[in-house]
């Protein structure tokens, strides 16, 4: 998930500084991708993002296979950091 997507969700803005960049850096939501691949993308979300070099003349479609996996993999991400920040939040 984008940093964008993480510092909007609910109770990010209440954690110490400590614990924001604890969710941000939180290693479950590190997907390597390639230098152009991560350029293309910036921080559309894998349901948004569905070609590399959008209206080029190179653009290259984004593998749906890959894409699919990668939409069922961000929601179950932002389950897991809510409730990071949830939990954090209680303390």
């Amino acid at each position: 998930m984008s940093i964008d997507r993480i510092t909007n969700m609910d109770g990010f803005g209440n954690l110490t500084e400590k614990q924001q960049l604890e969710v941000l850096n939180n290693p479950e939501n590190f997907t390597g991708l390639s230098k152009s691949a991560n350029t293309s993308k910036q921080s559309k979300s894998y349901e948004e993002w569905t070609h590399y070099k959008k209206g080029t003349p190179d653009e290259i479609e984004v593998s749906p296979d890959f894409r699919s996996k990668m939409i069922t993999r961000e929601k179950q991400l932002e389950r897991i950091l809510q409730k990071q920040i949830d939990d954090f939040n209680k303390e």
